[in-house]
């Protein structure tokens, strides 16, 4: 994780990795939220766009603030994102595990119309194993994933929904069977009812 802009070669890259967007962590912990705005990694929306590639802003759990990201709400990214392009060129990814615990979230999630790239599900266990790779299959954590993703699903969001899932014992998994098991949660805990009947 970089507290300057994604490199060139990064963007350069991403389209032929199929990759339709970038998600920069803004790591910088003496520098406030408020100050991200003017960070270098402003530049890059251009070269993004000149790659067919959207760059997004991804809050991280506060947990992570001291060493991962500064932005620990869909707010602060937002600002970020605006500040910094159109939408459709720069956005945010929400991610479940990380925004949950936000009491303005659906009211944020509402005012993100166009500038979703990217959505996220996994679960928040409690207690937490582990702060990096403990998050949960859907269904066996606290996140009301169904109603997170109709409210995504609100402002317009059309891209895939991923499954990332860091967890130690979904990895020692066979391959077959730990697919399975995500499909048959996603089915029960994120799609719709209909969907998964």
């Amino acid at each position: 994780m970089t507290t300057g802009a994604p490199s060139k070669r990064l963007l350069s890259c991403a389209p032929h990795a199929s990759s339709w967007s970038v998600v920069q962590p803004l790591t910088a912990p003496s520098t406030p939220p408020e100050d991200m705005s003017r960070r270098p990694w402003q530049r890059s929306p251009e070269h993004a766009a000149s790659h067919g590639v959207g760059l997004a802003v991804e809050p991280l759990h506060p947990m992570y603030c001291a060493d991962r990201s500064v932005i620990v709400t869909l707010d602060q990214a937002q600002t970020v994102a605006r500040s910094a392009g159109p939408p459709g060129r720069v956005g945010v990814v929400v991610d479940a595990y990380h925004v949950w615990w936000d009491p303005d979230l659906y009211q944020n999630l509402a005012l993100c119309a166009g500038r979703i790239l990217g959505f996220h599900v996994s679960d928040w266990l409690v207690p937490t194993p582990d702060i990096l790779n403990g998050r949960g299959l859907m269904g066996d954590g606290i996140i009301e994933l169904r109603r997170l993703r109709r409210a995504v699903d609100a402002t317009g969001y059309g891209g895939p929904i991923e499954v990332e899932i860091f967890n130690r014992a979904l990895w020692a998994l066979p391959a077959e069977e730990a697919l399975n098991l995500v499909a048959a949660r996603y089915l029960t805990h994120v799609a719709d009812e209909e969907v998964s009947s």
